[in-house]
C-alpha cells in the first residue's frame, strides 16, 4: 500500500493535512499502527528509508504487517 493510500485510512492524517506533511519530512522514524490489531498503517519517509537499509533483515515490507515483525 502506498503512502497516499495509507494516509486516507488514518483519521488524524486525513483531518489534518499539515500534520501529515510534517510527519513526512520529519527526520525521525515514525510508524503508526491500529491500536486493536497492531497492524502498521503508516510509515513516514524516514522510516521507509531506514527500513530499506535493513530490508535484508526483515521478512518483507512492513506496511500492513503486525508490529511484531520489527522485533
Amino acid at each position: 500500500m502506498g503512502q497516499a493510500a495509507l494516509k486516507k485510512t488514518i483519521p488524524f492524517l486525513t483531518s489534518k493535512p499539515e500534520f501529515a506533511a510534517l510527519l513526512d519530512v520529519l527526520p525521525l522514524n515514525v510508524l503508526t499502527c491500529d491500536p486493536k490489531t497492531l497492524v502498521i498503517d503508516y510509515a513516514n519517509k524516514s522510516s521507509v528509508d531506514t527500513l530499506n537499509k535493513i530490508a535484508d533483515l526483515l521478512p518483507k515490507g512492513v506496511n500492513g504487517e503486525v508490529v511484531s515483525v520489527l522485533r
